[in-house]
């Protein structure tokens, strides 16, 4: 199954991932994310990949909506999403569903996907194709990506692990998604070709800092939103990478600060 609606959560990663992932989410980035946002007449929001529901009062929100219709892989994540007070008034509808979704054409006024700033290419262009299909004519996109220079210093660190146990494979993939992770010119030219229009990108940098390497790898916002994404890099073996940086991080940066850098681009469209 594609991450393109998010990496699986289950168990106790759940409640954390509503209590510590989603309220840093909101603090860093959903104002800016949510500013171009369009209030229009009978509104009707997807929340692509919505995880447990966290922002989706401030979504129909600001469309002006009453409904709301929540996607995501997990299915735990979306139990949590269905005790929400919009879900329990009938104002939210959640559902497990892979992609494409089961939905029909033109069924929603604005599509959202705001945790795909961790996905890498592979998985966010077919979750644009998606929202287009689902778009009505006029209808508005949101959604976050990682732009070119988002975590390249983790990307250097399984580098080195590469080379050092002389894994070809593992290096061109690497090399691959450091080439291919769309600048502004590239993203807009995604956008364009699956059918949409007046494409906004407003690039924002953020620079994620830690006291230590050890804490950025106990950190749940890189563990849960992140990681996940940087093991599919070695789908032969992501545990020898994965730990691998665990290692370099600990060494490297055991008593000094580290610093993560994401460039996002917040996409606004019209289909």
């Amino acid at each position: 199954m594609t991450l393109a609606l998010g990496a699986p959560l289950s168990g106790e990663d759940v409640s954390i991932f509503h209590t510590q992932v989603a309220p840093r989410c909101r603090a860093l980035f959903e104002e800016r994310f949510l500013e171009p946002m369009t209030l229009e007449e009978e509104a009707v929001v997807v929340h692509l990949g919505c995880r447990t529901g966290f922002h989706d009062e401030e979504l129909v929100a600001r469309a002006g909506a009453s409904t709301l219709v929540g996607l995501d892989a997990s299915l735990d994540a979306i139990a949590l999403a269905a005790g929400s007070a919009g879900a329990v008034e009938g104002r939210f509808g959640y559902h497990p569903s892979p992609l494409p979704s089961l939905f029909p054409e033109g069924a929603f006024s604005h599509a959202v996907s705001l945790y795909s700033l961790a996905l890498q290419g592979e998985d966010w262009a077919p979750l644009v194709q998606e929202a287009g299909r689902l778009l009505r004519p006029g209808g508005q996109l949101l959604m976050a990506i990682p732009l070119r220079g988002s975590y390249l210093e983790l990307l250097d660190l399984l580098r080195e692990h590469g080379e050092a146990i002389e894994d070809d494979d593992l290096l061109a993939r690497i090399n691959t998604l450091v080439v291919q992770r769309p600048g502004l010119e590239q993203a807009n030219e995604v956008l364009e070709d699956a059918g949409f229009y007046d494409v906004d990108i407003d690039l924002h940098r953020l620079k994620l800092d830690y006291e230590s390497g050890a804490d950025l790898l106990i950190d749940p916002l890189f563990r849960l939103l992140l990681a996940p994404h940087l093991a599919a890099l070695a789908p032969r073996g992501p545990g020898a990478a994965i730990e691998h940086l665990q290692v370099a991080l600990q060494r490297y940066w055991s008593s000094v600060s580290f610093e993560l850098s994401l460039n996002v681009g917040y996409l606004s469209a019209r289909r």
